[in-house]
């Protein structure tokens, strides 16, 4: 199940940065048919953007997650992770 839902969030990223004229035409403008189709399509321009090539999870990331974790006192200095050994893997997006 996790390799299926790797993939197919894997083909969704793909789709939102090879075909973002397609995502807006065929899911974005059904799933937002009440917003003002001008703004709805800036708006997606900006956000489409924001979303990842590559999937993977990295230790950079997970550092500044937690970096901002911190400066916004979601998450108590005393919690947070000095080391990311064992916490993720990549075996499921390969």
């Amino acid at each position: 199940m996790c390799v299926r839902m790797a993939r197919a969030y894997a083909g969704a990223a793909k789709m939102i940065q090879e075909k973002p004229d397609e995502v807006f035409e065929t899911i974005l403008k059904k799933r937002f048919a009440r917003m003002d189709p001008q703004l709805l399509a800036a708006a997606w321009k900006v956000a489409q953007k924001a979303h990842a090539k590559d999937i993977r999870v990295t230790v950079p990331q997970l550092e500044n997650s937690q970096k901002v974790s911190l400066a916004a006192k979601l998450l108590d200095p005393k919690d947070a992770l000095k080391s990311y050994d064992g916490l993720f893997s990549d075996e499921f997006v390969r």
